[in-house]
C-alpha cells in the first residue's frame, strides 16, 4: 500500500499483509445511504462533497463546491457552530432537516463535517425500553451474567440477529464471552477466539475514540468524496467521527464470508483502555437512526463503568491484603533503616502468584521457591539490562534465553527499582498448557486473483478449530502489573528516604571528623608545652637530687623521664596525623627511582645497617606530592629495618605489568618476622602495635596509619602481603599520570 499518495478505498489495494497499516480514518468515501459536505468553520464555504449530494440535497457538485453553506440553507452555519462548540462527537442539528433527511454534524479542527441520512421517527418506547434494560443490567452482581443479559437486552430492543460481547486479550486476540442469537441461526460463536488481525490496529485506534460504529449494508457500493483532498490544507478528509465513513474493503470481504450484511460495534472501555466490543451482526441491511445509535452508545458507556466496578470489587480483598503487606513493609524498612528488594524478599511471594521468586543483591542471588540456575539467572539479567525496562514481563521466557527446565520456568515478571546497584526481583511461573477454540483456523489464508493480481483474502470458514497450545505460562494480568506498580512506589520511596538518611549521616560524620581533627590538632599542640615542662623538671630532679634519692626513687624518676619521652612521641604522631587531612597536595611527576635510592642511602647504607637493601632499576615515574612520597618510602623502609634481623634483605621494586590504566604499583619487601593474617588490618590502625613499646626500637604505632592516609589522599591504595617467618611486602598503588588531586580541607585553627 502506497501511503504517500492520498488513500481511496475505491482504488487502493488492501490485503491481509498491509491491513494493519490501512488509514481507515481517511477512506475517501462513505456509505451510500447518506451524503456529506465538508465546510470551513471560518467562512462557511463548502470545500468537499459526496458525489451523491445532488440526489439528496438537490444541488450539483459544481453548485455546492465553493459556495457558502448558508446559500444552501440560511442560518445553518450559526446553528451548527453552536451545536458542535463543546464536543467532537456527532450531534443532531434540527435546523438541517430537509427532504426527509436528518443532519448529523461534528467538528474536526477547522472543518465542519455535515452528514445527512434518512430521518427516523422519535420513539418514546425506545427511551423507556433503554431505561428498563439498564436498570436490569445494573442489578447484575457478576461479570458473566452482566454480559449475557446485555446481549439479550440489545437483541430484544433493536431486533438484531446476533449480539455478542467480544473481549480483547493482551495480545489483541479476542474471545466471545456472551452471545444472544435469533433461533434461526444454527451457528454459535460463544467461547470462540478470533485472531488479532480480525480487528487490526487502525480499527482499534478508532474504537478508542468513538463509542459506536454502524454499517448499514456492507455490500453497498461506497460513494466517493470530491475532491479527495481539502483544497486548502491538501489533506484527506478525516472521517474518524463520521457516521457514514465507508467500510474497509478487507472488512467488507470478511463480513461477506460470514454472511453478515449489517453490523453495529460498540466500544467497551475500562479505565480508559479498550476492553472489548459489543459486536452485533445482522444478516440483512441494518438501518439505525440517530436516536437508536444514541441509545446503544449509552449502553456502551454504562456497561463499561459497570465492568470496571465489578472488576474492582472482585480484586478488593487482594488490594486490601496487598495494602496491609506494603504498609508493614514500609514500617519495617523505616524501623530497620533498610532499603531495596533484598530487605523486601520475605514478602515478595505474596505480591504475585508464582512458583518462585529471586532477588539479586550485591552480585548474589537469594531465592524462595523454584527458580532457574544461577548461570541462567545471569543470562536473564543480561537480557533485562539490555532491554532497559523497570518492569518486564513475558509468558514465553524460553524464547528469551535457553533454560534447563523451560516447563518449570516459562513465565517471567521482572522488577528493577531505583534501589542498590544491580538489584532486581524475578517472579517465575510454570508452563500452562491450554486448549483454544478458534472461529476458523487463525492462520488460514486464501490466494485469489483479481483486477490487481493475486492477493491474500480473509479466511472463508469460521467453523470451530481447536488448537492445543503449550510453551506459555498463565499470562501476567493488568492487576499483576498494578500490584507491581504499588510495590515499586514503596521501594522507590524507601530508597529515597534511605538515601536522605545516608546523606545526613555522612554529613554529620564529616563534621564530626573535622571537629575531631581540629580537637586532635589543638590538644596535641597544647599538650606539648606542659609535657616538656614535666620532662625538664624530671631531668633537673634527676641531675640535682639524684644522689639524695634512694634507689627506688631514682628508678621512679627515671620512669617519669622515659614516659614523657614516650608521650612526646605519641603527641607528635597524633599532630602529624591530624594535619594530613588539611595539608594541600601539590602533585607533580616524581622520579621514584631517584627517591628510592636516596631513602635507601639515608636510612640504610649511611647508618651501616646490617644486611643489604636493593632498589630495582627502571622504577616508573609517579605523579604525587613529593614530601608525602618521601615519607611513604621512609616509613616503609624503617619498618622493614625494624622488623627484620641482621641478615635482612630489603627490596624496593615494581613489576612491568604494574602500570595499568595510568596507575603505578611499587613495593617494599623484607625477609623479616612477618605478620599473621588476622593482624593485617590492625597494623594500619592508629597506635595499635604488635609488640611492647620498648621492643623493636619503640615507636608510637602511627607510622603505617600515616602512610595509609597519605596514600589515600592521592586516591591510591596500600595492601599487605605477609605471613609469620616469611617477611612482609607492602604494595602501594598511585597515579602514573596527571590527575586532579584530592582537595585539602580547611586547616584547623592554630591555638593561641
Amino acid at each position: 500500500m502506497d501511503l504517500k499518495q492520498p488513500y481511496n478505498q475505491l482504488t487502493s489495494s488492501v490485503t491481509l499483509n498491509n491491513c494493519d497499516q490501512e488509514p481507515v480514518h481517511v477512506p475517501g468515501c462513505l456509505m451510500p445511504h447518506g451524503t456529506l459536505l465538508a465546510v470551513d468553520a471560518a467562512d462557511g464555504r463548502i470545500q468537499q462533497a459526496a458525489r451523491n449530494a445532488e440526489q439528496m440535497l438537490g444541488k450539483s457538485l459544481s453548485e455546492l463546491l465553493g459556495s457558502r453553506l448558508d446559500d444552501l440553507q440560511p442560518g445553518l452555519l450559526a446553528e451548527i457552530l453552536a451545536r458542535v462548540a463543546q464536543t467532537t462527537a456527532p450531534v443532531s442539528v434540527e435546523a438541517g432537516d430537509r427532504n426527509g433527511l436528518q443532519l448529523i454534524a461534528h467538528r474536526n479542527g477547522d472543518v465542519l463535517v455535515l452528514e445527512w441520512e434518512p430521518a427516523g421517527d422519535n420513539s418514546p418506547s425506545l427511551l423507556l425500553g433503554t431505561q428498563a434494560a439498564l436498570a436490569r443490567l445494573e442489578a447484575c452482581a457478576d461479570l458473566s451474567s452482566l454480559l449475557q443479559l446485555l446481549t439479550e437486552e440489545i437483541r430484544s430492543l433493536f431486533g438484531i440477529d446476533r449480539v455478542m460481547v467480544y473481549r480483547f486479550h493482551p495480545d489483541w486476540t479476542g474471545e466471545v464471552l456472551a452471545e444472544a442469537a435469533h433461533p434461526k441461526l444454527e451457528t454459535s460463536y460463544m467461547g470462540l477466539h478470533f485472531p488479532a488481525t480480525d480487528i487490526p490496529a487502525p480499527a482499534r485506534a478508532i474504537y478508542e475514540k468513538v463509542w459506536l460504529r454502524v454499517i448499514q449494508d456492507a455490500q453497498a457500493e461506497p460513494v466517493a468524496v470530491e475532491p479527495l483532498v481539502h483544497p486548502g490544507s491538501k489533506q484527506p478528509l478525516d472521517l474518524t467521527y463520521s457516521v457514514l465513513r465507508a467500510v474497509s474493503p478487507m472488512h467488507v470481504e470478511y463480513l461477506k464470508n460470514m454472511g453478515v450484511q449489517g453490523t453495529v460495534s460498540c466500544s467497551l472501555r475500562v479505565d480508559g483502555k479498550l476492553w472489548g466490543l459489543v459486536a452485533c451482526h445482522h444478516y440483512a441491511p441494518l438501518l439505525l437512526r440517530q436516536q437508536q445509535r444514541a441509545s446503544l452508545e449509552l449502553f456502551g458507556r454504562v456497561i463499561s463503568q459497570r465492568i470496571y466496578q465489578l472488576q474492582e470489587a472482585a480484586t478488593l480483598d487482594e488490594r486490601e491484603s496487598l495494602a496491609r503487606a506494603l504498609e508493614n513493609l514500609t514500617e519495617r524498612l523505616e524501623r530497620e533503616d533498610q532499603a531495596g528488594l533484598f530487605a523486601a524478599l520475605p514478602m515478595l511471594p505474596t505480591v504475585l502468584e508464582s512458583t518462585g521468586v529471586v532477588v539479586s543483591h550485591q552480585k548474589g542471588w537469594y531465592s524462595i521457591g523454584d527458580v532457574p540456575y544461577e548461570s541462567e539467572l545471569e543470562a536473564i539479567r543480561s537480557h533485562l539490562v539490555a532491554a532497559g525496562q523497570r518492569v518486564y514481563q513475558t509468558d514465553r521466557l524460553p524464547d528469551l534465553c535457553p533454560l534447563e527446565h523451560p516447563k518449570r520456568h516459562c513465565g517471567l515478571l521482572a522488577l528493577a527499582p531505583n534501589g542498590p546497584e544491580g538489584e532486581m526481583a524475578l517472579w517465575f511461573r510454570p508452563e500452562e498448557a491450554s486448549t483454544v477454540r478458534w472461529a476458523g483456523h487463525p492462520d488460514s489464508k486464501e490466494i485469489r486473483y483479481g483486477p490487481n493480481g493475486p492477493r491474500l483474502h480473509p479466511r472463508a470458514s469460521f467453523a470451530e478449530y481447536i488448537e492445543r497450545a503449550s510453551g506459555r505460562s498463565r499470562p501476567w494480568t493488568d492487576f499483576d502489573l498494578w500490584k507491581i506498580e504499588r510495590l515499586l512506589r514503596v521501594l522507590d520511596a524507601s530508597a529515597a528516604r534511605h538515601t536522605r538518611r545516608m546523606q545526613a549521616s555522612n554529613f554529620a560524620l564529616q563534621r564530626s571528623n573535622e571537629e575531631l581533627d581540629s580537637f586532635a590538632f589543638m590538644a596535641s599542640h597544647d599538650l606539648r608545652e606542659p609535657l616538656r615542662g614535666i620532662h625538664h623538671y624530671a631531668q633537673f630532679l634527676e641531675e640535682d637530687y639524684g644522689e639524695v634519692l634512694p634507689g627506688e626513687g631514682k628508678q621512679m624518676l627515671s620512669g617519669v623521664v622515659s614516659l614523657t619521652v614516650r608521650m612526646e612521641s605519641l603527641i607528635s604522631s597524633l599532630l602529624t596525623y591530624s594535619r594530613l587531612n588539611h595539608q594541600h597536595l601539590a602533585c607533580c611527576p616524581c622520579d621514584l627511582q631517584k627517591m628510592a635510592e636516596e631513602s635507601a642511602t639515608i636510612l640504610f647504607r649511611a647508618r651501616k645497617i646490617p644486611g643489604r637493601i636493593e632498589v630495582q632499576p627502571g622504577l616508573p615515574m609517579v605523579y604525587a606530592h613529593p614530601p608525602f612520597l618521601e615519607q611513604i618510602l621512609a616509613n616503609l623502609i624503617s619498618n622493614a629495618i625494624k622488623y627484620s634481623e641482621a641478615d635482612r634483605v630489603i627490596e624496593i621494586g615494581s613489576q612491568p605489568q604494574a602500570v595499568q590504566d595510568g596507575r603505578v604499583t611499587f613495593f617494599v619487601r623484607d625477609n623479616g618476622l612477618g605478620i599473621p593474617a588476622e593482624f593485617h588490618e590492625r597494623v594500619f590502625q592508629l597506635f595499635r602495635r604488635l609488640h611492647l613499646p620498648d621492643e623493636r626500637g619503640g615507636g608510637a604505632g602511627a607510622g603505617l596509619t600515616i602512610v595509609r592516609r597519605m596514600v589515600e589522599r592521592h586516591g591510591g591504595t596500600i595492601e599487605l602481603e605477609s605471613a609469620p617467618g616469611q617477611g612482609s611486602t607492602f604494595y602501594v598503588t598511585l597515579s602514573g599520570q596527571p590527575s586532579a588531586p584530592e582537595a585539602a580541607g580547611d586547616p584547623p585553627p592554630e591555638p593561641v
